[in-house]
């Protein structure tokens, strides 16, 4: 239990520098809710670096989907635990950090 709170205190650190909205974890879809559509600077600047990581490391595991004003990032829950996902949550979020720096 302990491990599971360390492991979502450190997605929590990790998703607000990728500018991560929201993270919803789902039995099937884990969602990653991306700043609204009025964030003129993310999506000049910071989108296209994203879109390019998940085509060039992440095409076939994580979509894009756009829903009205909103943008999120969709991956199959096909993980075994609930912690490894949320170990590839943090590793994605490092990722994301480090090329939005």
């Amino acid at each position: 239990m302990v491990n599971r709170l360390i492991l979502a205190a450190t997605l929590k650190y990790y998703a607000s520098f990728a500018l991560f909205e929201k993270i919803i974890i789902q039995k099937q879809i884990i969602s990653i809710i991306l700043p609204a559509g009025d964030k003129e600077d993310y999506y000049k600047n910071k989108f296209l670096s994203l879109m390019r990581l998940i085509l060039d490391e992440y095409k076939d595991i994580i979509k894009f989907v756009q829903r009205k004003d909103s943008m999120k990032l969709e991956i199959n829950n096909k993980f075994s635990s609930p912690e490894e996902v949320v170990e590839f949550l943090i590793t994605f979020s490092i990722k994301v950090k480090v090329l939005f720096e």
